[in-house]
């Protein structure tokens, strides 16, 4: 009775290890590292069981769909879900693997997995020789490659090789034929601009498996700044002297536009009256501002930029003199409250009117009660804009309030709207001062 009740309890235990075994054990994929190694890869359905163990079983054969004449290529032990089995001598053969998982209540073995090697083979990524100017193509860029191995001309028509070119988060890729041959022109790309190339290749008759990357940085040449710095101004009120103080602003030309890496700035003003001129001289490229002292006539500003390759083409923008006379203000300008950092610009133009452009214009003010300048030129449809902001300060006591004026000169019109608005929250609050609409009618050519 002891020994019966004994054996009782043994199959009662073994039951309950038993089922704490992977359910499924199953190899996901094999792959074949040219040509040194065998790597299987493999899941279970049950993740409670982390103290298995894991022996691969790799076998070769000389014919596919076969059971007979196998050779055991080798076993390898792990605790993970990979294993690797090294050295072999060729692809060139169909393979079968299976898997044993072990635990001290018993063991498991996965199907077989079978392959043909030449399927599978995942090759060697591509030396990369030589990065540089094209002498057959100006402006193209030429890529050296060569192959870790000699190949026969039978494996050559089977590798195919895929280059990925980026810049600024922007990629283009192609794949070519490798042979017969061992380069490749990268043309199209953008002046004075620092890119990563990358290759990889793939045996096509392993459609699933690429190498991995290989890569390479190198720059273009730099042209001259393909577009004009977009320009604005500030004006400050006249003076008894009739002089006054003007601000320029410019935003900073970038990728792509710059072509390059910008060295500095020029800006100046001529006037439209006589042969006064104004200038900021040449400023650093971290410049984005200069402050003049110019008569309170009407006058033209303009700016360059230049990098180490030439000058931009010219911004130009008119400053209206003090006696111009005004213009109706705009038919409705409204700002709307979206959220805690965003508010909704909209306006109309009074009929029959003709726009060319608008600048909407805020002034942001930071916790310690400076004031920074933002502004954005926008289209002649446009007659909506959202303002964001992460400037904030308390202003829970302060009244909303909006008021209109206007400026006028011979070539631009300016429609000037000074509006305060609020965004209020439990902690935080956003301040739009100032909404320019800039209608402009100048002369396009100039």
């Amino acid at each position: 009775m002891k020994l019966s009740g004994f054996i009782l309890w043994m199959c009662a235990s073994n039951r309950f290890l038993f089922s704490a075994l992977p359910s499924t054990l199953s190899i996901t994929k094999c792959e074949i590292l040219e040509y040194t190694s065998i790597t299987c890869y493999w899941e279970t359905s049950d993740h409670a069981v982390d103290n298995s163990s894991y022996r691969l079983q790799v076998n070769k054969f000389a014919v596919c769909q076969s059971e007979e004449s196998f050779i055991s290529e080798d076993v390898c032990d792990t605790r993970g879900s990979q294993c690797s089995i090294q050295p072999i001598n060729s692809a060139f053969h169909c393979f079968c693997a299976d898997v044993l998982a072990s635990t001290i209540a018993g063991s498991t073995r996965s199907p077989p997995f079978c392959f043909n090697g030449v399927n599978q083979v995942k090759l060697l990524p591509p030396s990369i020789t030589h990065v540089g100017p094209s002498a057959e193509q100006p402006g193209c860029f030429q890529v050296d490659w060569k192959m870790r191995y000699h190949l026969t001309d039978n494996e050559k028509s089977h590798r195919r090789i895929q280059v990925e070119y980026t810049t600024h988060n922007q990629t283009r890729s192609q794949t070519i034929q490798t042979y017969p041959e061992d380069r490749l022109e990268l043309c199209d790309l953008y002046p004075g601009s620092r890119y990563a190339v990358k290759l990889r290749t793939q045996d096509s008759r392993a459609s699933t498996h690429w190498s991995s990357w290989s890569s390479k940085d190198f720059t273009t040449v730099e042209k001259a700044p393909s577009h004009a710095p977009r320009l604005w101004r500030r004006i400050r009120p006249v003076e008894e002297t009739r002089w006054r103080r003007l601000t320029l602003h410019w935003k900073p030309l970038s990728w792509p536009e710059a072509n390059g890496i910008v060295l500095s700035y020029t800006a100046w003003c001529l006037s439209d009256v006589d042969s006064s001129q104004w200038t900021c001289g040449a400023l650093d490229a971290s410049k984005t501002s200069c402050d003049l002292t110019v008569s309170d006539d009407a006058c033209t500003c303009s700016l360059t930029a230049t990098n180490s390759a030439g000058t931009s083409p010219v911004s130009h923008i008119n400053i209206p003199g003090h006696t111009d006379a005004e213009l109706p203000p705009p038919e409705s300008i409204s700002v709307i409250s979206l959220d805690d950092t965003r508010l909704r610009l909209e306006w109309t133009t009074a009929p029959n009117q003709s726009e060319s452009g608008f600048v909407v214009q805020w002034i942001s003010i930071l916790d310690n009660g400076t004031t920074r300048l933002h502004w954005q030129h926008l289209n002649e449809t446009s007659r909506r804009f959202i303002v964001t902001g992460r400037n904030y300060m308390d202003l829970s006591n302060s009244t909303p309030f909006c008021t209109v004026s206007m400026e006028k000169t011979k070539v631009r019109i300016i429609y000037f709207a000074k509006c305060i608005t609020y965004i209020m929250s439990k902690r935080l609050y956003f301040i739009l001062q100032y909404v320019y609409h800039d209608v402009i009618k100048e002369n396009r050519n100039k």
